[in-house]
């Protein structure tokens, strides 16, 4: 489904949105501060603030579904995620130092469009403890950067 460039972009230069619903349906959208796909291409997590992601926690928790979109800020090149058996978990030393290499990339990329390092850092440089870890197998991908393929489905790749 990713294919190896799209998974260097993914992994380097993106910033997450994620979206989940609740057992009404009702969406429920919050910012994270970064994703990391496997180099395997089957499985991504994403880490959000707690604070700010107490709804989208509690229906990850009731139903397991999941949509994570990542968009390189220069190009709007994006890719949208979906999963069906999201996990929220505790952020681990792992992830701690997935963070921190994001941080530094988003930085660089902030750049490109003018954002200042210091916005760039107070929005994405947060403390671990602060953040929940969401793990999913990647069950669908689609295209979501703006243009006339935005909403199709991004077919398997070598």
């Amino acid at each position: 489904m990713i294919s190896i460039q799209q998974l260097e972009l993914l992994n380097t230069r993106s910033d997450v949105v994620i979206a989940t619903r609740s057992a009404t349906m009702a969406p429920s959208v919050c910012w994270s501060m970064g994703g990391h796909v496997a180099e395997d291409r089957k499985s991504a997590t994403v880490w959000t603030r707690r604070d700010h992601a107490s709804q989208a926690t509690a229906d990850i928790a009731s139903n397991g579904w999941i949509a994570a979109v990542f968009t390189v800020p220069f190009t709007n090149f994006s890719l949208q995620l979906k999963g069906q058996d999201a996990r929220v978990r505790a952020v681990d030393a792992t992830d701690a130092a997935l963070l921190e290499r994001h941080v530094s990339n988003m930085v660089r990329e902030l750049r490109l469009v003018n954002v200042r390092e210091a916005f760039a850092r107070a929005a994405f440089d947060q403390c671990p403890d602060d953040l929940v870890a969401i793990d999913f197998t990647i069950h669908s991908v689609f295209e979501q950067t703006p243009g006339p393929r935005a909403g199709r489905t991004v077919e398997p790749s070598p």
